[in-house]
């Protein structure tokens, strides 16, 4: 503990120094973007357009594999057969959730289009902001990296609500004890502990390992879903699901 303090005791101070302080800057500020607002207000409203389940498959089943399609991109590591036949079911796979075993469902003008838009959006988003965070946890701690996501990220987010007219609505619940209970587990357990444990596995271990522990998230959400009686068919999207979860293992088998 009291080397990890030595080592990163003046790291605020290098940043503002050091010639690679705009980086890192434009860093934190692209992660506090894509982590701490982007994503969010992408979440949500898939949430509310196409349900918590399928949500939840998309962004956990679907970050490891556009973190591993980044990695090719961005760290020139190669494609083999098996990946490419991982991807090939990642796609099946994801069609059955978007779908939900009707083609209908993909069509321009269907009333869940808007929301699949959205719904693919999230492990995009999501990939993106993770390979930004590895390279901040080369000079930052995840809780350095954390508090500028979170200040930084709360502001955009503050912004965007007064910005969409929304004011209001956010001063007429804000006492609220329900609403209160549910943006605190969201905000400390969900956010600020995940995002650290997050930051903290992304500064120990590859990208793409770290994105494999979210495999249980979506299979938990699907199944809470079910047992409180959000959504009663889950049979396609858990069938869309074990799909992309057989990708997700044969592409991260080497």
């Amino acid at each position: 503990m009291k080397n990890d303090q030595e080592i990163y005791k003046n790291n605020e101070e290098i940043i503002r120094n050091s010639n690679s302080s705009k980086k890192y800057y434009i860093l934190i500020l692209a992660c506090s973007f894509l982590g701490g607002f982007l994503f969010y207000v992408v979440q949500y409203n898939a949430i509310e357009l196409i349900g918590p389940s399928t949500s939840a498959l998309l962004v956990c089943l679907l970050s490891p594999i556009f973190i591993t399609i980044l990695s090719i991109i961005y760290f020139n590591e190669k494609l083999d057969s098996l990946k490419i036949i991982g991807f090939i079911l990642a796609t099946i796979g994801t069609l059955i959730l978007m779908s939900r075993g009707d083609l209908n469902n993909l069509n321009l003008f269907s009333e869940n289009f808007f929301g699949n838009i959205l719904g693919i959006s999230q492990p995009i988003i999501w990939a993106v902001y993770s390979i930004l965070l590895k390279k901040l946890t080369k000079k930052l701690t995840p809780i350095q990296i954390m508090r500028y996501v979170i200040y930084i990220g709360t502001l955009e987010l503050f912004l965007f609500v007064i910005f969409m007219g929304e004011l209001d609505i956010f001063i007429e619940n804000f006492l609220n004890p329900y609403v209160i209970l549910n943006v605190a587990y969201l905000a400390i357990i969900a956010s600020v502990i995940g995002g650290i444990l997050w930051a903290s596995s992304m500064k120990k271990l590859e990208a793409s390992k770290v994105a494999s522990f979210l495999y249980a998230e979506p299979f938990l959400t699907l199944l809470f879903s079910f047992v409180l009686g959000i959504e009663q068919d889950i049979l396609v999207p858990l069938l869309g699901g074990i799909l992309i979860l057989i990708a997700v293992i044969i592409i991260s088998s080497r």
